[in-house]
């Protein structure tokens, strides 16, 4: 008899430390979306005034200037898909955790 309560006390200290380990990796996820997601902000943001620019070049036929800003627009939208891939795969995790609660 002793030795099952032994046994449930060590499955029940092992489910509570289960527990509190997904607590405090629910907790990270949370912080990486936000973190996430307030870079893409920053790069729409940053987008938005490059293509301004790009916008601008192209009133004043400056191609060289087209160009350039083209490859920058480019590379803003690896980025931003980069981002984006990365806040799905945290989203993911974490409703995964919340439903294993």
């Amino acid at each position: 008899m002793s030795r099952y309560k032994i046994d449930g006390n060590t499955a029940r200290r092992e489910n509570e430390s289960q527990q509190k380990k997904n607590k405090n990796r629910i907790s990270s996820l949370e912080k990486k979306i936000v973190k996430a997601e307030e870079t893409l902000a920053k790069l729409e943001e940053k987008k938005a005034l490059k293509e301004e620019e790009y916008n601008e070049a192209g009133r004043v036929n400056d191609l060289d200037k087209l160009l350039t800003i083209q490859k920058e627009l480019e590379d803003f939208d690896m980025e931003i898909m980069t981002m984006m891939e990365e806040w799905e795969s945290l989203e993911e995790e974490l409703e995964e955790l919340k439903e294993s609660i």
